[in-house]
């Protein structure tokens, strides 16, 4: 089985990386800059100012999870090109660890999507899900789409 490997910084102002292998462990695509960071302005009209992982809205949770799907994203979606990228959207769903915890308090999925970059060139926040570049995100979900089942582990 493949499997999307996800290591993000305690501090989450920074980015971290992903990285997307076979099931012999060789790398297909990555490392490439992601962003898991919770805008805090959504956060906190939310109901979670303090951006905790467990709750909607907050920065993205560890642990494991499975690639449910790609969605389409851009023209003719309902997922605009500058929120999310125009190239597909990868769902992830928690099934262990703090992703699993994440899950049973209403988090039921995590996108992993591209979108616009901020106005200095950074990846900008989420509403709790993962953020790559653009060009990024289209290598990614082009190599995701030749795959079978994919497992995703965030740490």
């Amino acid at each position: 089985m493949s499997e999307l490997f996800v290591r993000l910084p305690r501090d989450r102002d920074r980015c971290g990386t992903v990285s997307l292998h076979d099931a012999r462990g060789r790398r297909i695509c990555g490392p490439f800059q992601v962003a898991g960071r919770a805008n805090d302005a959504l956060a906190a009209a939310n109901g979670n100012p303090s951006r905790n992982p467990l709750l909607r809205f907050g920065d993205t949770p560890t642990g494991d999870y499975r690639v449910r799907k790609i969605l389409k994203s851009g023209a003719g979606s309902p997922f605009e090109a500058s929120e999310f990228g125009a190239h597909g959207i990868a769902v992830l769903e928690g099934v262990a660890g703090p992703a699993a915890l994440a899950e049973a308090n209403g988090r039921f999925h995590i996108l992993i999507a591209g979108g616009k970059l901020s106005a200095d060139g950074l990846l900008r926040a989420t509403a709790g899900s993962l953020r790559l570049a653009d060009r990024d995100q289209k290598t990614l979900i082009t190599a995701l789409q030749k795959l079978g089942d994919v497992t995703c582990t965030i740490e």
